[in-house]
């Protein structure tokens, strides 16, 4: 195969899975948790991760979760072999199972907990 079918198609599969990308966001970007979580900023977000990662009331099985996207990302299968498209899907699949599974009353506790840590720039914390 020539070289310049191999950059078209390597091309091609990345814009596609940018296109994947933003598609699952902007679906997510309307439903609930999702959009809260979306609302935050990067330091939030963060703290959320963090916060949500070591709450003992998150069940056993969704703290695998992460660890079973890792052993995906680091094993050589691949479901579409030279491409990240499967590597991009499965971790957007990982995250929104993560959310599923988490208990709405503890995702809405740890959103409200990681936005009044971090308040906007010149304003002052939400009580």
């Amino acid at each position: 195969m020539d070289w310049k079918y191999l950059i078209i198609l390597g091309v091609t599969g990345l814009a596609l899975s940018a296109l994947m990308c933003w598609g699952f966001v902007m679906l997510l970007r309307r439903r609930e948790p999702y959009a809260s979580f979306m609302r935050l900023r990067l330091r939030a977000k963060l703290t959320f991760l963090r916060l949500l990662a070591f709450d003992p009331r998150l069940p056993w099985y969704v703290r695998a979760l992460p660890l079973v996207a890792l052993a995906y990302w680091i094993s050589p299968i691949d479901l579409i072999p030279g491409f990240m498209a499967d590597d991009i899907a499965f971790t957007l699949l990982t995250i929104m199972v993560i959310i599923r599974l988490t208990p709405r009353e503890l995702i809405a506790e740890l959103l409200q907990t990681a936005d009044a840590a971090h308040p906007a720039e010149g304003g002052t914390p939400s009580p």
